[in-house]
């Protein structure tokens, strides 16, 4: 749910029970009716003006005016305090449920990332030119969960502009072994090369520096799964290495990024709208190629990543 309540909106709240009071108030004060004067008889207009009264006349009226202002007029509803605050009261609950609706919608609507590892690794055979031969890749499917079944009337948005970054971590302690965290690249991306012709006819591949932006960034729909590369090793190699866009630049065998023989534990970490999203799996390479794959890790081993992390 949001961490934070506007201001404004908590002003609006608070002024509620005070706007209902006067509200439930203000028909008793216009219910009342003033009080007229009785009309003068035909006598009374034809009649000489009288000689004003004595003092004591004139302090009896006074008494009997303020006897007037200090008693109910007929007409008059009086509403109970109490009615008037359970009004009060009700008016505000009812803000306050269709604020706190307002709020699960939202959290039903906003995009929900979940991770898990591919069924299979992917292995491939690579035509003569290549770098390598035999390639087998680890991959992460990131998803956008669906609004669940209870509401079937909500859609979940999009995350728009999804990027990450992937650390590998010592299992014993944690540490991070690169010395910076590896760029995300979503699977399904282009390969950032282009091709170019020649004067003569020909064609050659050159850097395409579109395509190599557009591997980093990813738009995650709700339902569509979408997949990260996260290590690959080839031929008879007995190391791997982290897969990123930056590896099709260094002959696929990134150095920076190189992994020898042996586990490793992976924090794989997506952002969408500056909101991180992660969580850690075990990578085994200490075993032949065919036994290369991802493994989903432990609650002690997310602990000592996030302590080595610290």
């Amino acid at each position: 749910m949001p961490s934070f309540l506007p201001i404004q909106l908590l002003r609006f709240i608070a002024s509620i029970p005070v706007i209902v009071l006067l509200t439930a108030h203000s028909p008793a004060l216009a219910q009342q009716k003033p009080a007229q004067p009785p009309p003068p008889s035909q006598t009374q207009e034809k009649a000489a003006p009288t000689p004003p009264p004595p003092q004591t006349q004139l302090e009896d009226r006074a008494k009997e005016l303020e006897s007037r202002a200090n008693t109910a007029a007929p007409n008059e509803v009086v509403v109970p305090l109490a009615q008037i605050l359970l009004m009060a009261l009700g008016a505000f609950l009812g803000a306050l449920l269709s604020f706190l609706a307002t709020i699960a919608v939202e959290y039903q609507k906003k995009p929900k990332l979940q991770f898990t590892i591919e069924s299979k690794p992917l292995v491939r055979k690579h035509p003569a030119g290549a770098p390598v031969t035999d390639s087998t890749f680890l991959r992460i499917v990131v998803t956008n969960k669906p609004v669940s079944k209870l509401f079937p009337w909500l859609v979940r948005s999009a995350a728009y502009q999804c990027t990450g970054d992937i650390q590998f971590h010592d299992p014993d302690d944690g540490a991070p072994l690169l010395s910076r965290a590896m760029p995300v690249r979503w699977a399904d991306s282009d390969e950032p090369f282009s091709y170019q012709a020649l004067p003569g006819g020909g064609v050659k591949e050159v850097f395409d520096p579109a395509k190599y932006n557009a591997g980093f960034r990813r738009d995650c729909f709700p339902g569509t799964p979408e997949l990260v590369d996260v290590a690959a090793r080839f031929d008879s190699d007995d190391d791997c290495y982290g897969w990123s866009n930056e590896s099709y630049l260094k002959g696929w065998r990134n150095p920076e990024f190189k992994l020898p023989k042996g586990r490793y534990l992976v924090k794989v970490t997506i952002r969408s709208s500056g909101e991180p999203i992660s969580d850690v799996f075990k990578l085994e390479n200490s075993l032949a190629r065919q036994n290369f794959r991802l493994l989903p890790a432990s609650k002690e081993d997310k602990i000592r990543v996030a302590g080595g992390a610290a």
